[in-house]
């Protein structure tokens, strides 16, 4: 009897503290994924500025990246299409893999151009917000690169 009086008492707990930490898992999920999609809103807004933010300063090719943004936004018309294709939650870290496609319409020849890139981004908690630590491969962003990258 006493494991069943034991029993009825966990369920509720147990029910509180799993409906506690599934909103977590959910909220982070939505909160990785809007950083990527606040970086593809950047740059079709044609603001590289804004899309380098999510990006943390420390990360290996920041300021190619950071270049490559610019320039990118500077001779195209970009709208970038993302699709996750697994997401990898660490205790301190989360792995995307997604299929990134970007449409590019060149400013000045008024040509479209279309690169789709297999790209792996790292994601860490810095405060309140995901930060990018690390994203590959960085010349999918190389404007110089349409004929060399991509498929």
């Amino acid at each position: 009897m006493a494991a069943i009086g034991l029993r009825s008492k966990l369920a509720p707990t147990l029910l509180v503290l799993l409906s506690a930490t599934l909103p977590c898992f959910a909220d982070r999920a939505s909160d990785v994924r809007a950083r990527i999609t606040y970086v593809a809103s950047a740059l079709a807004n044609g603001n590289p500025d804004d899309a380098i933010t999510p990006f943390d300063k420390a990360m290996l090719g920041y300021s190619k990246l950071q270049s490559y943004f610019a320039a990118l936004t500077d001779s195209f018309d970009v709208v970038s299409e993302v699709e996750i294709t697994d997401e990898d939650d660490g205790e301190q870290q989360t792995t995307i893999k997604a299929n990134w496609t970007l449409h590019l319409s060149d400013k000045t020849a008024g040509s479209d151009r279309q690169r789709t890139y297999a790209a792996t981004v790292e994601l860490k908690p810095n405060g309140k917000k995901w930060q990018i630590v690390s994203f590959s491969p960085v010349e999918m962003f190389n404007p110089q690169g349409l004929a060399t990258f991509g498929k």
